[in-house]
């Protein structure tokens, strides 16, 4: 038997100087997933892999970005290690080790 439930999740977003509210629905599924609607992504720059944070708050969910620092965000991204000694090397033009 699947149970749905429906939870609101308020969403404010603000444009300087003008707040605008958006309110939509999301229905969480069976293993708690909701999908979070479109053009809240796209105004906020959700896209796959961005990292949330949530908190319970007076009665209310509040989702946000997580931060992260910009480090983190390319560490590693070139692939595997190197010899940083043979990098330097090869940079001064050093070949006798």
């Amino acid at each position: 038997m699947m149970h749905t439930f429906l939870y609101v999740i308020h969403v404010q977003c603000y444009i300087p100087l003008l707040p605008i509210e958006m309110l939509m629905k999301a229905v969480v599924a069976e293993r708690g997933q909701v999908t979070i609607p479109k053009p809240l992504r796209d105004k906020l720059g959700i896209r796959p892999g961005t990292e949330l944070e949530f908190i319970a708050k007076d009665g209310t969910l509040v989702a946000r970005k997580a931060q992260t620092d910009p480090v983190s965000q390319v560490f590693g991204c070139l692939g595997g290690r190197i010899d940083t000694d043979k990098f330097i090397r090869a940079l001064r033009g050093d070949s006798a080790k």
